[in-house]
């Protein structure tokens, strides 16, 4: 095995971690292997001489951020475990010109049955 400077491991590193890891990481949480983002910001640190790195990030206890409302930040909220979901689809076609004038015809004999037979409809006004 060739010895790899800092800045070759780094590279290698982050193309695994391009190519292999990110891509497959949903699988990796199915069996619970989670990626250890401390250890690999530590590593860019130190492979990529950028010692400021580990001065700008604060690494906090996971179960402190878990216990926390939100939960872990960058974690979306978490769903109710059991969800029910009711979908009703109604169908209502529009009414037709014919069925419009139909439908005011009605009123307007309805509405003269309930003044009384023979009884004529005289505007108002």
């Amino acid at each position: 095995m060739q010895h790899e400077s800092p800045g070759e491991k780094l590279q290698s590193i982050m193309n695994i971690l391009q190519s292999v890891i990110l891509p497959m990481m949903p699988m990796f949480q199915q069996q619970g292997i989670g990626l250890n983002i401390e250890s690999l910001m530590k590593l860019i640190a130190k492979y990529g001489h950028i010692d400021e790195l580990n001065d700008i990030l604060t690494f906090m206890d996971p179960t402190d951020i878990a216990g926390s409302e939100n939960g872990p930040v960058g974690e979306p909220p978490r769903q109710a475990p059991v969800t029910h979901r009711t979908t009703e689809r109604i169908s209502r076609s529009a009414p037709t010109r014919s069925a419009q004038d139909s439908q005011f015809q009605q009123a307007l004999v309805s509405g003269s049955n309930q003044n009384g037979p023979g009884s004529v409809i005289s505007p108002v006004g």
